[in-house]
Order: C-alpha cells, then structure tokens, then sequence
C-alpha cells in the first residue's frame, strides 16, 4: 500500500485543512480553505459557491482529484489521484474583469514560476496560461468569472501542476506534457503553501497596477523571449519575434516582415509552429 502524502491527507481530514490554514503566511490567501478527497472540478465548485454565497476573497477550494478537470476552451486535464496539485482561488475584483483576465493569468503565471524556483525548478511560462518544465507542459491556468448586478465582480483562479512521477495513460500524453517528478511526501503540500505566500504578494501589487517588476520577471521566464512565434487572432496571424510585455502587461510580439511592434492582450500563441 502507497503510504498518503501529507496533501491527501489534508483533503481528507478536516482538522489538518484548518490547521493547514492556520500555518499559511498569508494575509488572506487560504484562510478559508475548503479540502475534498474528489470533486468533478475545483472551477466548478467555486463557481457553485459564488452563485449561492459570499465566500471570504482568498478562498480556496482543493482536491486530490477531479473526475472533470479542464483547461483552455473545455479540453480534458489529466491528473491522477494523488500525483497534481489542483486548486481554485475565489477573488473580487474592483476592475472591468474583460480586460484584466488575460493580466491576472500572467501574474499568475510568474507567482508559479517564482514558486518553483523555491523548489530548485528552473520552469517557464508559455503565454498566456501554460506553465512548462524541460520543454513541456506541466501546468496550466484557468480564469473564470461571475458578475453581479452590482458590479461587485468575482473571478475564479483555478491551478493545475503535476508535481509528482505519473504513469501517463495515453503515450501520446506523454510527447506533449511532463511532471515536475518530485517525491517528497509533504511537496505539494509546501508548494501550495509558497504559491499562495507569492500570489497573494503578486496580486497586491496587480491591484495597484504596479506592474514594472513583473515586465522584468517576463523576460526571464517567458519560454518564447526573444524567439519567433506565431499569434494566431481572429481571422489573422501575426510572425514575429516576441519581446516582453508593454506597460500594460500585453505581449509585444515584432512583426518579422515589417518590423512593426503588435501589443497583444487576446490570442493564442503558436510555438514551435510544427506544435499546431
């Protein structure tokens, strides 16, 4: 028998959720914790819980394993039990919330990678929502709102990462994404533990728009800096050379062909192009 990790076990047990709580050096991050053995999606659940109440901004809602998990565009999210970290984060927004999602994903993105690095993981960001190690992905982001009448506007942060060994189901998986492979049993426990120290950090300072510290994190962790992409955009595509964020933290992408510089907030991002 596989003896549980510690995260399991906090799924599992109410008292060791509130006393994980508890221990956060967060301000608010992940005071309200919610912890289940199994949900059909962490997305979900929250969305379930904003519709029907007013959860305290932080809130956290984890699972050991989903039986619906997804990411981008409602494609599938293979994780297996015990091996991810999966987790949803419920936050207000005082702002529009059309235009800051794409910005909230990359501040995400960097608390990740920042995150990490605390771990001695060297991993990348694949703009504007893909989290890569070795060349492949091993996590992604899913941003997802409500709104009220009243324009108190909700988001929903919701986090994957494959943090332990997997044994891949299809092989095809296994040519396009990868696992961090760290077997400590009490790993995802403290990345999640340092994630949310870093986002909340992070998000503080999104909400104050001060966003010149995370324009010099871009170009260490982007996986595309200064490499040729592809930006595919509603009836178009744009080839050039990507080079950071503008001060709205939108991607700025050189055309190749003219030289002129495209400041992108929406779009999908094609790299290598034999990936499509």
């Amino acid at each position: 028998m596989i003896e549980k990790d510690t995260l399991t076990l906090i799924c599992e047990n109410l008292s060791l959720a509130k006393k994980f709580s508890s221990s956060l050096n967060t301000e608010f991050m992940g005071k309200n914790l919610l912890a289940f053995p199994q949900v059909n999606s962490t997305n979900n659940l929250a969305l379930l819980l904003i519709e029907s109440s007013l959860p305290p901004p932080g809130t956290v809602i984890i699972a050991d394993y989903q039986t619906s998990g997804r990411g981008q565009k409602g494609n599938r999210w293979y994780a297996p039990y015990g091996c991810c970290l999966l987790f949803s984060i419920i936050l207000f927004s005082p702002f529009n919330l059309r235009p800051i999602t794409p910005l909230l994903s990359i501040i995400t993105g960097l608390s990740l990678v920042e995150t990490l690095k605390i771990h001695k993981i060297t991993s990348n960001i694949k703009w504007p929502n893909d989290i890569y190690y070795k060349g492949k992905k091993t996590g992604g982001i899913l941003i997802e709102s409500k709104s009220r009448a009243d324009f108190y506007q909700k988001l929903v942060v919701g986090i994957g990462i494959n943090i332990k060994p997997i044994m891949w189901e299809e092989k095809e998986l296994s040519h396009k994404a990868t696992t961090l492979g760290l077997i400590e049993k009490n790993v995802r426990e403290e990345v999640l533990k340092n994630f949310l120290y870093v986002f909340e950090r992070n998000y503080k300072l999104f909400l104050q728009k001060n966003f010149a510290t995370f324009k010099e994190q871009w170009k260490k962790s982007s996986l595309t800096f200064n490499k040729e992409v592809e930006i595919l955009l509603p009836g178009s595509s744009i080839k050039g050379i990507e080079k950071g964020l503008n001060n709205k933290l939108h991607l700025v992408v050189e055309e190749k062909l003219t030289g002129k510089n495209h400041h992108i907030n929406n779009g999908k991002l094609i790299y290598p192009f034999d990936n499509k």
